[in-house]
């Protein structure tokens, strides 16, 4: 089971291998979330509440849209068998309990995401000429080399 972030919904899902979102304030079903193969085994809400991640016994989790009630994305584990998820705070890493004992993070980021945070831990280089030709962005090097001079 998972509740949303403002409180105002409840999530369930088990062996029938669905998932139901049930409103708090009377207990109606609003949504079931059907097209699993497997058992579903956990969930969590993202922190702006518009996303639920559910992991099933087959080793995948799937992000599901709240707003839309429909499958997003599918992530594989490896087969690996979850039985907790959760997110941080800022909901950019899952981590998700394994049968094993192990932890596994998944850390995701958007495109600008993840320029800021390679920026802030300096994982920017600077591109050769060769790679800069290689991948066709001409007109960014220069390409004259410098006059040799020679030794008297």
């Amino acid at each position: 089971m998972a509740l949303s972030t403002d409180g105002t919904r409840l999530l369930s899902a088990g062996r029938d291998k669905q998932i139901i979102v049930w409103t708090l304030a009377n207990g109606a079903e609003l949504a079931r979330l059907t097209g699993e193969t497997q058992i579903v085994r956990a969930l969590a809400v993202s922190p702006d509440g518009q996303s639920l991640y559910a992991a099933t016994s087959d080793g995948f989790v799937v992000l599901w849209d709240l707003s839309a009630y429909v499958e997003r994305q599918r992530y594989t584990l490896n087969d690996a068998d979850v039985f907790a998820l959760a997110l941080t705070p800022e909901g950019r890493t899952m981590v998700a309990g394994l049968a094993s004992g192990e932890l596994s993070f998944w850390q995701s980021f958007s495109l600008e995401g993840l320029l800021e945070w390679a920026k802030q831990n300096r994982y920017i280089r600077t591109v050769s000429c060769f790679e800069i030709s290689l991948y066709r962005l001409e007109g960014m090097c220069m390409t004259e080399t410098p006059a040799a001079t020679q030794a008297p």
